[in-house]
């Protein structure tokens, strides 16, 4: 008998809904000759992570990362099109850097950021994901050819063929525990804020 061609669909679980977990989800959905399953768990209110835009008091400010810029061909394709659709735009504000008591202009670059808030962007990316809000993914563990997902108190997440972490890598730790050589590598990752 011909072997079938008929590909089987993997379920993946994203455990983080920031740019990194909606852009990993987006491109495995956009490959039809794979077929996946993908469903992003995110612990916050919205999705976008470090690009989240809070709102208070009737003020709006960017809590997290203040612009982006573009080294990556690829990333400036995605760019482009964000920009078209009024998602982002250029920024140019003044920025310095301040060293050792020393002010000075920082080096010229094309900046950008999201319209009206950076979420604009995440927003986008999770509008065509299958996103779970308000879920704190607590454990992780294999079972058999599965990796099984709770929630606190035990909620049950389900069981997925392949699990993708995509969280600073401290958070990321809690979820490594049946993966020791990831959570080596992980573990010496050093975060700088800004």
């Amino acid at each position: 008998m011909p072997q079938s061609t008929r590909r089987e669909t993997l379920s993946v679980a994203v455990i983080g809904g920031g740019m990194a977990g909606l852009t990993c989800a987006r491109t495995l959905l956009a490959h039809p000759e794979h077929r996946f399953a993908v469903q992003v768990f995110d612990k916050g209110r919205e999705p976008g992570g470090r690009t989240a835009t809070q709102q208070r008091d009737g003020y709006q400010f960017d809590a997290g990362a203040q612009y982006f810029t573009v080294h990556d061909p690829r990333f400036r394709r995605a760019v482009d099109a964000w920009r078209a659709a009024g998602l982002v735009a250029e920024w140019n504000g003044r920025l310095c850097v301040l060293e050792n008591g020393t002010m000075s202009a920082s080096e010229k670059k094309t900046r950008y950021v999201g319209v009206p808030g950076m979420s604009a962007v995440a927003r986008h990316l999770a509008s065509s994901c299958r996103v779970l809000r308000n879920t704190q993914v607590t454990h992780v563990h294999r079972e058999g050819e599965h990796w099984r997902l709770l929630a606190d108190k035990g909620t049950e997440l389900g069981c997925y063929d392949v699990v993708v972490v995509a969280v600073p890598a401290p958070q990321a730790m809690a979820f490594l525990g049946e993966a020791p050589r990831l959570a080596t590598q992980v573990a010496a990752v050093k975060i700088v804020g800004c």
